[in-house]
């Protein structure tokens, strides 16, 4: 005998409501499939004028069969040298419409009188297999600034394309008739369109062409640069840097850049000397960068843009040679010295941004780099110990600064 107990009849009750649940699911996701499907067919225009529609069964490949499946289900085959086009278009455009576009410059094509339909972009090319974004849409800027929407169909009459509207309307404009082509998202107004593509503002289109921008601001020491963790080192200070950058645009909103930036910025350095070491400072540091990378930049109406940048370059930076003394200690008397400078050659990065106001603009960086300095040291402790004593070392200084800067588009 079974016995059903009431936590066994709760969790089949639970089972049964989600598979019923899946299930509508399912429904659902093919009605909505076949629905989305069923906006669009794939039609053939033969040479002799004859219109076929359906669903292609294979891939189309230029000089084989096309085979195409009809809505009643019959098959058919066609040889590519029968078809005219290829193209996927709405289900409720009606053969008059498909005649208008492809076959009225035909020699003898027979054209419908008032045809009028839906007609889709779809495929880029006479025989390329694309569905069409339902969130965006072809807009023609006519040559008198009126602007019509919908989807666009290239015709098969030189010079012209036919247009699709929204009412299920098809209107055919020549070449001469149409200022520009836009293929933008729905919802884009008329006045951003104008103030975009048509009528830019004088200053937009300024900012388009710009490509100088000299700037000048402070250099602030961070990381191991502000806080040293190599013995003997004391942090840097601040400075300030001068720099210009030049940018080429490579798309609306890409910029190639490449600068060149001078800073100084006060340091100390250790004194190597034996069982000796103090610091001195060969005040100031100078560091010259030179870095190239890509850089990105809003688009908008506005006049105010803010960008970003990512750069890699070399970092040239030297230093002085300063004099120092050394204090006694237990086992060495006092001396004075001098320690050569050091210049370095290394790799470098800097990453930043900033936001620009027509000609001016604010910017932020990160630099960073190592440098490597090959040091000379002499040092004197006295007659008493013979002549000056030469030391020689190698000191990595890690280098990273933060610029602030405000910078200026003379042209």
């Amino acid at each position: 005998m079974l016995l059903f107990t009431p936590d066994l009849i709760g969790s089949e009750l639970v089972m049964i409501r989600t598979l019923v649940l899946l299930l509508l699911i399912l429904s659902f996701a093919a009605v909505e499939s076949a629905f989305a499907q069923a906006q669009e067919e794939d039609v053939v225009v033969l040479k002799d004028s004859t219109i076929i529609r359906g669903e292609i069964t294979q891939t189309v490949t230029q000089g084989s069969a096309v085979t195409i499946r009809r809505g009643n289900g019959r098959v058919t085959s066609l040889l590519w040298s029968e078809i005219l086009t290829i193209k996927r278009l709405p289900v409720s455009m009606p053969d008059s419409a498909i005649a208008a576009l492809f076959l009225r410059s035909r020699p003898g094509g027979k054209v419908p009188g008032g045809a009028s339909a839906a007609v889709s972009g779809g495929y880029s090319s006479p025989f390329g297999v694309a569905s069409r974004d339902t969130t965006e849409e072809d807009i023609l800027v006519l040559t008198g600034g009126k602007m019509v929407r919908g989807a666009i169909v290239e015709s098969a009459q030189n010079g012209s394309v036919g247009l699709w509207t929204t009412d299920q309307k098809l209107t055919v404009y020549q070449d001469s008739e149409i200022l520009k082509k836009l293929h933008l998202a729905k919802g884009s107004t008329d006045s951003t369109i104008n103030v975009l593509y048509i009528n830019p503002l004088p200053e937009m289109i300024a900012d388009n062409f710009r490509i100088l921008t000299i700037f000048g601001g402070f250099s602030l020491a961070g990381g191991q640069f502000a806080n040293p963790s190599i013995d003997g080192a004391v942090p840097a200070g601040s400075g300030f840097a001068l720099g210009l950058q030049v940018s080429l645009r490579v798309l609306p909103t890409i910029r190639w850049a490449t600068g060149l930036i001078y800073g100084e910025n006060s340091i100390g350095v250790p004194v190597m000397a034996a069982d000796n070491s103090g610091t001195g400072s060969p005040d100031p540091t100078r560091l010259t960068w030179v870095l190239s990378g890509v850089e990105m930049r809003t688009e908008g109406t506005s006049t105010m843009k803010a960008f970003a940048f990512v750069q890699g370059g070399l970092l040239f930076s030297k230093l002085n040679g300063f004099d120092f003394t050394l204090p006694q200690t237990l086992r060495t008397a006092a001396g004075t010295g001098k320690q050569g400078g050091g210049s370095s050659q290394s790799f470098a990065f800097s990453i930043g941004g900033g936001v620009g106001v027509g000609r001016f603009s604010l910017i932020g960086r990160y630099l960073t780099s190592t440098a490597t300095y090959d040091y000379t040291t002499t040092i004197d402790y006295g007659p008493a110990y013979g002549a000056p004593r030469l030391y020689g070392f190698k000191y990595d200084q890690p280098v990273t600064v933060i610029l602030v800067s405000v910078g200026f588009s003379p042209f």
